[in-house]
């Protein structure tokens, strides 16, 4: 099965996604850069992916608003993977959790 594309409409701006079944799997991978979403999903929990994504999208946007500078520096490899790892398990992001870090 191919990847769809379609778009979400809030207000008069219109927001693109994609769905793109995994062969031989019950998985599809769903983007959507203005909810910041792009990872695999059951196909049964799409349905209620979809429901939930126009308030995932508002929430990115008043998101990105606050946070507008980006802060950038660089790591090896193996210190990202780490710094991803410690992150994953505080249920953060990359970003959130070296912000957490940084101001506390």
């Amino acid at each position: 099965m191919p990847t769809t594309t379609h778009a979400i409409i809030i207000g008069t701006k219109k927001y693109p996604y994609s769905i793109a079944p995994k062969r031989g799997n019950k998985l599809a991978q769903v983007v959507c850069e203005s909810a910041n979403i792009k990872q695999d999903f059951e196909l049964e929990d799409i349905p209620a992916l979809l429901v939930d994504l126009p308030a995932m999208i508002q929430e990115e946007r008043s998101y990105r608003a606050k946070h507008d500078t980006v802060l950038r520096f660089r790591v090896g490899m193996a210190e990202r993977e780490k710094i991803a790892n410690k992150a994953r398990k505080h249920g953060q992001t990359i970003s959130e959790y070296l912000r957490e870090k940084a101001l506390a």
